[in-house]
């Protein structure tokens, strides 16, 4: 499969008077008006035991507040492996797209199914999404916060750029199905850029390799959860779920480390495990946290340390 990377698509668009650039009165006549810009990039939180994730991308969704939605189709569709945007890494999927400065109910980005796939060791899946008919296989990927699905209201202004940032949380989105199919049914967060920092750190050998966890970095992961002395567990479906989790780098000679990217300011717990990799998700699964750590996220482009 061909998995496209780096720049963005081009657009094209279905309107007859675009409501990007300029208004148009009752008439159709367009009418200058300030406007803004806004763009979306993508990331992941990890999954286990997956080679790729891809993804494909068709365009996005936007519906001015008091006025019908409408789409932007991308002239050619943009597939993503998904796991190579993990940590703080993004990729762009629009950038600096002209929007009339007013109010907006939402923004989505649209996903054709039949484009995407799961790639593992033995072989290559589709996704299913368990509310889609087989004759609708097209995705809107609701923009959510904190996995609490509700539409995202914003405001664009005159020469603003807003920079979303939408992390599609994989450990809690995909799921076996039946041998053949994968579920897809997305958990995302969305953030704006300015308003994020970012938690990295090391992990001591003797923690990673020790006691009860064999040598390596599989099923090693470090999860995030709101608040601090917050009580660690697995991924059940629930309130006290992490909000998102990051996979373990490196091995015993070079040392240990984790980031966990675009984590909106605030206080959180960071808890560390070696069995991830039997995270079933919304089951209770016996997942064994071995070390958890408090840490405060200030926003900005210096990670927040928080060592194991």
């Amino acid at each position: 499969m061909d998995v496209r990377s780096g720049s963005f698509p081009a657009i094209f668009l279905f309107l007859i008077c675009p409501f990007l650039l300029s208004s148009c009165d009752k008439n159709g006549v367009k009418v200058d008006n300030s406007q803004g810009t806004i763009s979306i990039s993508v990331t992941d939180a990890p999954i286990d035991d997956a080679i790729e994730v891809n993804l494909t991308f068709t365009g996005i969704s936007i519906k001015p507040t008091g006025q019908f939605p409408y789409d932007v189709l991308f002239t050619e569709p943009l597939t993503l492996n998904m796991l190579n945007y993990q940590g703080d890494n993004a990729e762009p999927v629009i950038e600096d797209f002209g929007l009339q400065a007013g109010e907006y109910d939402y923004v989505r980005l649209n996903i054709d199914l039949d484009g995407s796939n799961i790639v593992t060791s033995e072989g290559t899946f589709p996704f299913i999404v368990p509310f889609l008919s087989l004759a609708k296989r097209n995705l809107q990927l609701f923009f959510t916060e904190d996995s609490l699905l509700y539409t995202k209201r914003f405001t664009v202004t005159g020469s603003q750029n807003i920079d979303f940032i939408v992390d599609i949380d994989l450990r809690k989105s995909i799921y076996e199905s039946d041998g053949l199919a994968y579920n897809f049914i997305p958990s995302t967060r969305t953030l704006i850029r300015s308003n994020v920092g970012s938690i990295t750190g090391s992990l001591a050998t003797s923690l990673v390799d020790g006691g009860s966890c064999s040598e390596g970095t599989a099923g090693k992961s470090v999860y995030v959860f709101a608040g601090s002395n917050a009580s660690a567990q697995d991924i059940q479906g629930n309130r006290s779920d992490p909000f998102t989790t990051a996979n373990i780098t490196g091995d015993s000679s070079s040392g240990y480390t984790y980031t966990v990217g675009f984590v909106r300011a605030g206080r959180y717990t960071v808890a560390f495990t070696c069995n991830a990799d039997i995270d079933n998700i919304n089951f209770a699964n016996p997942v064994e946290f071995l070390a958890d750590e408090n840490v405060t996220v200030t926003a900005g482009n210096t990670p927040t340390t928080q060592n194991f």
